[in-house]
């Protein structure tokens, strides 16, 4: 019950309640001024429905994008600490290049995290490159003990993880026409004005007079909802919405300190073991 009244709060708001006030009011003006019109509601899908549910999938579809990239982002990081890991036949752990690697990857997501949920881009996509190239320059002291083809494969996964970087900051900064969210806009809170007269003449047609107003309040709640649901896809990263993506720099700190410690790794290739055992003896 509390998570319904918490999703309900989240596209009910001083907009949902201006609008459909300003609905009542014109309606009830048409009624007591005598102002009747018979329009047809098809064009009110026609003009506002289709471009809001347009504009609702569009925000959707960028943020499974955005959660495809991110994902790629995040598998390089752990395809880079694996392989600084597990190369190089364990000839970089006395340099504790694991433990400083394991840092600068904690950094550049933390730095993306950041970027992601500020408006000030050009200050925190430098932070971003600049994480991204102290983890480069660590990274080159894998030469030492790796081979070329070695080493370009952990440089490739370095290239993917800033493409991947790339693909989000363009979904981060670009987002549905500016010029389509106007005409919503436009005709949603002009919208009670219009329609008022049509609703007006209704007031014959139901036995309960309150019914006539009732109608353009629903309207009005249903379309100034859809741009509220519509606003809070917009951005996938801003922390309102029920619907946003959650980066998870900390989660994935403890994923790396897990993959780092040799106890999480005996007691992992324990349970294996176990299981492999469990399942012999099973089939046996």
């Amino acid at each position: 019950m509390l998570q319904l009244l918490k999703s309900l709060y989240l596209i009910i708001n001083h907009k949902t309640l201006i609008v459909t006030a300003l609905a009542i009011f014109a309606t009830w003006f048409c009624v007591r001024m005598d102002i009747h019109a018979d329009l047809s509601l098809s064009m009110l899908s026609m003009a506002l429905i289709f471009p809001i549910v347009f504009a609702i999938n569009s925000a959707y579809l960028r943020r499974e994008e955005a959660l495809k990239f991110l994902a790629g982002i995040k598998g390089h990081c752990v395809s880079i600490f694996l392989a600084v890991k597990h190369w190089g036949d364990n000839k970089t752990a006395e340099e504790n290049l694991l433990v400083k690697t394991s840092l600068h990857l904690n950094n550049v997501l933390g730095e993306i995290k950041n970027y992601l949920i500020t408006d000030k881009f050009e200050k925190f996509e430098f932070n971003v490159y600049h994480a991204i190239s102290s983890l480069s320059k660590n990274l080159q002291d894998m030469r030492k003990v790796l081979n070329a083809s070695e080493m370009s494969r952990i440089n490739e996964y370095v290239s993917m993880l800033i493409v991947d970087y790339e693909d989000l900051k363009t979904i981060r900064e670009y987002r549905t026409p500016i010029t389509l969210k106007t005409y919503s806009r436009l005709f949603i809170y002009t919208f009670p004005i219009m329609f008022s007269p049509f609703f007006a003449s209704t007031i014959s047609v139901f036995s309960i007079p309150v019914i006539t107003y009732v109608m353009p309040a629903v309207y009005a709640f249903i379309l100034i909802s859809l741009i509220n649901i519509q606003d809070h896809m917009e951005d996938p990263f801003d922390g309102i919405g029920e619907d946003d993506i959650k980066i998870e720099p900390e989660r994935f700190s403890t994923l790396l300190n897990k993959l780092e410690s040799k106890k999480e790794l005996t007691e992992f290739m324990e349970r294996e073991l176990l299981f492999e055992s469990d399942m012999k003896s099973g089939t046996g």
